[in-house]
């Protein structure tokens, strides 16, 4: 049985999964282009890819951390889309949105990008703390920091490898200090490491696929 994060095979094995049974493969990435390009990151420019819902928590992010934004992206889709459009064509920054875009789309965006990466999940739903994004994955691979929620495991390793930026409240003080003292130099290094690491490629591999 392969679970994409430990916290998820600790909770089968709780439920009586055999340990001998059980693998932890996390999700994989894929670029087509495989390029890692130095960027100078815009502290005030913010990308979301992905559902826009209550669980993903986008909404009340943005609330907390909008006096930051100069320039604001979203790429999705979702029951929580136009509460989130409505509520940045509102706010005077630069807003993007483009709605169901398919993958190509959103990495080449992201590849193109020089801002930073949101995923500001909360436990509305209890999946979230089992979960294992791929788009944190994305961002970095596609030389785009983090900012994220502690919620999910990944949280761990951005916060470990300075892959990013992670928060344990929507505490707008505490977010503006973070931001404030990331450093972005040499990101491109972090974000190459990180996809030697983490392609499906090299995932595949432990399944012997």
């Amino acid at each position: 049985v392969v679970s994409n994060t430990n916290r998820a095979q600790e909770k089968r094995i709780e439920l009586g999964l055999n340990k001998e049974k059980s693998i932890v493969i996390p999700n994989g990435v894929h670029l087509d282009n495989e390029f890692f390009r130095e960027k100078e990151i815009d502290k005030g420019c913010f990308i979301y890819v992905g559902n826009v819902t209550k669980e993903h928590g986008l909404f009340d992010l943005l609330n907390v951390i909008q006096p930051l934004i100069k320039k604001f992206v979203l790429i999705g889709s979702g029951e929580d889309w136009d509460s989130v459009v409505n509520f940045c064509e509102d706010r005077g920054f630069e807003f993007e949105s483009y709605f169901k875009k398919d993958h190509g789309f959103t990495i080449n965006y992201l590849q193109n990008s020089n801002g930073i990466g949101l995923a500001p999940y909360n436990l509305e739903s209890k999946w979230t703390y089992y979960c294992s994004p791929l788009k944190v994955s994305e961002y970095i691979s596609c030389v785009v920091p983090v900012l994220m929620s502690d919620v999910p495991e990944i949280a761990d390793l951005v916060k470990r490898e300075e892959y990013g930026i992670t928060y344990n409240k929507l505490d707008f003080e505490q977010i503006k200090g973070k931001l404030e003292d990331f450093d972005t130099k040499d990101y491109r290094k972090k974000a190459e490491r990180f996809y030697n690491d983490f392609n499906h490629e090299v995932l595949f591999e432990r399944l012997g696929l």
